[in-house]
């Protein structure tokens, strides 16, 4: 066991998690006022996710 892997990957799985509940609290926003400060909001939200997939990916591409 790595204990700084498994930190690192239960931090980004965390992160995953938090973001993915923060999108779905935007959509639900975008679905009640569709306007350009939800949207914006939810650009945000997709954005973090993004975010944290490629840092998931560059790190498993570096872990071989």
């Amino acid at each position: 066991m790595n204990v700084l892997a498994d930190s690192f990957e239960d931090s980004v799985r965390f992160d995953f998690q938090q973001a993915c509940l923060e999108l779905a609290e935007a959509e639900r926003a975008l679905r009640l006022r569709n306007d350009a400060t939800t949207q914006a909001r939810l650009d945000r939200c997709r954005a973090r996710v993004d975010q944290i997939l490629d840092m998931w990916n560059e790190a498993a591409s570096r872990r071989g």
